[in-house]
């Protein structure tokens, strides 16, 4: 099981691993933090301007740490960092949620449901608008992506998946999924990534170009047979781009180096094959039944050498090789377009909402990311020590938290505009008993989705870790054989 896995893998920690995870967990409350403050301060400016009593301003949920008083209104920070409030008795009850209203003044007149619509709507508002200055300062900070994945082209597929079957081979270039045109790998609702995982529907129409022809293919997804990915929808070629086989080092005394290849050496093909990735490559090294041909290109110039396979020490298995590693990338540091960013991720949003709601898309609550899931992203963003990454990540979680907030449930902002919308229709306040009532079921619902969120991303993070622990220990052992560089 993946959370006896995470168990096992949190008591063999080193230093390292937990200062590396106190500083994830400091990024972490104050990404949250901050995210929490601008949403509610939204709510605040927008109360005060429409003349609404302000009662409290709370960041974090349960015991108050640390709070002050100013101009009649307790501001404070609490023990538990899952979300925050503004107290505004005005608008609908939250008791549930908030506590009780102290010291309430008197005759305070109710609100106007215009009033409550405009103080709902902003907290959202602002969280539009903090994704919108994360996407500003990606813009000037730059963001650092893979060349590989600007292009649509396939590196490798799956043995035995929809699209190994039907006939889809490395090198094919794909054009349009389910009639949309695809622009690249990764990174945008029109990508191969996430019109192939995303898609409501279990089948694709996947068009292809293979030799300056175009071919049709109609693929029935499957749950990814992979442990460590959830059962994602998948029809065997979406985590395999093409990229060069760039040689970055080479272990001294195995084939490669001893036939003579150099760091820089591009390899291009296997026994006249055509290569598009390290995977296909590995692939038929595994299938080779002797000696083979690499022939490379070295300074624009092509050359061959004939190797064989051996056996690679590794940790818990001896792979077959001829002793590369391989030069990540290229990678090329682009300034996406603000609102670009942030179309991106509100179409991205609506994907994976049309992918949830949709039975037979294969996409459900044991794919999602709750807190423990966004805290390891977080993780392995800092452990890439690029900080554009989490201003990336900033700009689609704070799109993501406007967009659910908006949803018609109780709890939510957007059920307090669904409210006032019916106390403005009828004309009079909605039963405050009833409304405490939903709030209540709401509010124990949406802890009970936590719950089954965090139960699978435990899961997912103790597998992840205990991968990680099984490379690195992998890596370590590579590292004791002396490399020609």
């Amino acid at each position: 099981m993946g959370q006896g896995d995470l168990c096992r893998a949190l008591l063999n920690m080193s230093v390292l691993d937990i200062l590396l995870i106190i500083a994830t967990v400091i990024s972490t409350l104050l990404l949250f933090g901050l995210t929490v403050f601008v949403h509610e301060l939204g709510h605040f400016i927008a109360a005060r301007w429409m003349g609404l009593y302000v009662d409290r301003f709370a960041i974090g949920m349960g015991p108050v740490a640390y709070k002050f008083n100013r101009n009649g209104v307790e501001y404070s920070i609490r023990w538990l960092p899952l979300g925050g409030f503004v107290s505004i008795p005005q608008m609908l009850p939250m008791e549930s949620v908030e506590g009780k209203v102290e010291n309430l003044p008197k005759n305070l007149p109710p609100a106007e449901p215009l009033a409550k619509i405009v103080t709902a709507f902003f907290g959202p508002l602002f969280s539009l608008g903090l994704g919108f200055v994360a996407a500003i300062l990606v813009f000037f900070a730059g963001k650092n992506v893979n060349v590989a994945t600007l292009t649509t082209t396939i590196g490798y597929v799956d043995k035995d998946s929809p699209a190994y079957v039907a006939g889809i081979k490395p090198g094919d270039k794909i054009v349009s999924i389910n009639g949309v045109q695809v622009k690249q790998w990764s990174g945008g609702s029109d990508s191969v990534w996430n019109l192939t995982l995303l898609g409501s529907s279990p089948k694709l129409k996947v068009v292809t170009e293979h030799d300056g022809q175009q071919v049709t293919y109609d693929l029935l997804r499957r749950p990814d047979p992979d442990p460590d990915v959830s059962k994602i929808p998948t029809v065997g070629f979406e985590r395999y781009v093409a990229g060069p086989l760039e040689v970055d080092t080479l272990l001294k005394n195995y084939p490669a180096a001893m036939a003579g290849l150099k760091r820089g050496d591009i390899l291009k093909k296997f026994n006249g094959q055509n290569l598009y990735s390290s995977w296909q490559l590995k692939d038929l090294i595994k299938q080779s039944k002797g000696p083979f041909a690499l022939d490379f290109e070295r300074k624009g110039e092509m050359h061959s050498v004939t190797l064989s396979a051996v056996k690679i020490p590794g940790l818990e298995k001896e792979e077959m090789g001829v002793g590369i590693r391989w030069k990540g990338g290229p990678y090329q540091v682009m300034h996406p377009n603000p609102l670009q960013q942030v179309r991106d991720s509100l179409e991205m949003m609506v994907l994976t909402i049309k992918a949830l709601v949709t039975p037979k898309s294969g996409i459900g609550i044991q794919q999602m990311s709750g807190p423990l899931g966004i805290f390891h992203m977080i993780f392995n963003m800092i452990m890439d020590g690029d900080f554009r990454l989490l201003l990336s990540f900033c700009v689609f979680f704070n799109v993501n938290l406007a967009v659910l907030n908006l949803f018609p449930f109780p709890i939510l902002d957007g059920g307090h505009i669904v409210f006032s919308c019916i106390e403005a229709i009828r004309r009079r306040p909605l039963d405050v008993k009833v409304i405490n009532a939903l709030m209540t079921c709401s509010m124990v619902l949406l802890l009970f989705f936590f719950l089954m969120v965090t139960f699978y991303d435990s899961g997912r993070v103790g597998r992840d870790i205990k991968s990680s622990s099984i490379l690195s220990k992998e890596k370590n052992a590579l590292e004791k054989i002396e490399t020609t560089e």
